[in-house]
């Protein structure tokens, strides 16, 4: 047992310093390190609060809940593209409900997606993080504001920032929420390279409650 909670120290000392030197995805932002609480449904074991990117919290609920179902992620990513296509131009719209939606929370807010703001990232690997994301059990908290912006998720240079302009520390119901956010960026800004054969994605999703995503290529140790 004491082995257990000198790995599980060890992992989660390496993600307190996550954000460390990493550069925000806007100018004059700061970058902040995102943490959830992880509920655990297996008796034994207390709450943990996780700082650190979604892949991050993923290690530690594989260490700390064994036999907690993991993550089934899909190999052809998100966007619905019927074949090769020129990059569209940048537009601003509102995004649409993408079909993985959950039908009980139809009528959520689907925020204003502005399409190619940022350098594109691999679809795949964004559909991955939005996979991670929808299935982490907790609440993220991020701020106090205004300004902050937190990775959330990152892999093969594709990443998801969950950035706030409150005043105030912001709580979300669920990482789903961001998840779903991300998601309206991918299914509304992705479009098919015949050069590269790959699928890219970027674009940014603003929301009411002052605060957005953003998804991006991220070469910054991600």
């Amino acid at each position: 047992m004491k082995n257990f909670f000198s790995i599980l120290a060890a992992i989660m000392g390496g993600l307190m310093a996550t954000a460390s030197g990493i550069k925000a995805p806007i100018d004059g932002y700061a970058v902040v390190n995102i943490t959830w609480n992880l509920q655990s449904n297996i008796s034994g074991f207390e709450p943990i609060n996780v700082t650190g990117t979604v892949q991050d919290a993923w290690k530690v609920i594989n260490y700390t809940w064994p036999g907690y179902p993991l993550p089934v992620l899909n190999a052809t990513g998100h966007g619905n593209v019927t074949g090769p296509g020129p990059r569209p131009t940048s537009t601003t719209a509102n995004a649409k409900v993408p079909t993985g939606v959950r039908e009980d929370e139809a009528s959520r807010e689907t925020g204003t997606v502005n399409c190619y703001t940022w350098p594109e990232a691999n679809e795949g690997s964004i559909a991955d993080g939005i996979d991670y994301l929808s299935l982490l059990p907790g609440k993220p908290s991020n701020g106090p504001g205004p300004s902050e912006c937190g990775r959330v998720s990152c892999s093969w240079n594709a990443a998801i920032w969950w950035c706030n302009d409150n005043d105030h520390t912001y709580i979300l119901d669920s990482f789903w929420e961001i998840a779903q956010g991300a998601q309206d960026i991918d299914s509304k800004c992705h479009y098919f390279d015949p050069y590269t054969w790959t699928v890219w994605t970027s674009g940014q999703n603003f929301f009411k409650e002052n605060w957005n995503v953003i998804v991006r290529y991220d070469s910054d140790d991600c």
